[in-house]
């Protein structure tokens, strides 16, 4: 037996907010919502994507991050996030030339974009 995606979960604040970032980020559309829970409508590929609340901040790196590949021009993509919420955190290049743009998102929750090298 192997383990199977069911989903996403990210703690939350503000899960409607969040789920808004996101559901702008990613272009899936904002499903079932309430003051203490969000989902977004995904395809297949990744299970669901919820946002949970919780009483606490984010207080610390995240230990687990999610990566996003995009075939266009990533440079205007960073900017486009930046202009919904998000904040750039730093940039990255390997000796081979893939390169990475380290990102957090309203809440402060990490995630990478790098262009798809496919």
């Amino acid at each position: 037996m192997t383990l199977k995606i069911g989903g996403i979960v990210l703690d939350a604040e503000d899960p409607q907010k969040l789920a808004e970032f996101w559901s702008a980020a990613t272009g899936f559309a904002i499903g079932f919502t309430s003051e203490a829970f969000a989902q977004l409508e995904t395809d297949d590929s990744i299970g669901h994507f919820f946002f949970i609340k919780v009483p606490e901040g984010k207080s610390a790196k995240n230990r687990c991050h999610i990566d996003y590949e995009i075939a266009a021009d990533s440079k205007a993509e960073i900017e486009r996030l930046q202009e919904i919420g998000a904040v750039h955190v730093a940039d990255h290049r390997m000796d081979d030339g893939f390169e990475w743009t380290v990102m957090q998102d309203p809440e402060g929750n990490e995630f990478c974009v790098s262009q798809s090298h496919s």
